[in-house]
């Protein structure tokens, strides 16, 4: 007959308890993340045909924010990243000159006093064709 040593109950049962406990605090401690923004503009799915290709992104402000992360892509063959950037509180605005009659798309999340970053947007896309 095999017998279970009980030394090693009384030792795993206390880990797993500090172990939870540390990732409970841990949680807790950093907090709710910041819902995102909305973007306004471009819309998802608009189709540019403006030369040269100022494009302009617009979002709703989040309550809480300190800053916005912002990221636009172009589709050049893989996505590759052409804007990453942040901008403070109280910009919810970003201009900036997209490349090649291509497909591009954009994403924004807001940035907390804790430097936590928050959810971010779908991805918006649009495509330029000139």
């Amino acid at each position: 007959m095999l017998k279970m040593k009980q030394p090693m109950v009384l030792i795993f049962l206390p880990l797993m308890t500090v172990m939870f406990l540390m990732i409970f605090v841990a949680q807790g401690m950093a907090g709710p993340r910041l819902p995102a923004p909305a973007i306004i503009r471009p819309t998802n799915g608009t189709v540019f045909n403006h030369f040269p290709r100022k494009t302009v992104m617009n979002w709703t402000a989040v309550p809480g924010a300190v800053a916005y992360r912002i990221l636009v892509e172009y589709r050049g063959g893989a996505w590759v990243q052409l804007v990453k950037t942040e901008v403070g509180a109280n910009v919810t605005s970003f201009q900036f000159q997209f490349v090649g009659a291509q497909p591009g798309r954009c994403k924004v999340w807001a940035v907390d006093a804790r430097n936590h970053i928050g959810y971010a947007t779908p991805w918006h896309n649009f495509r330029y064709t000139r």
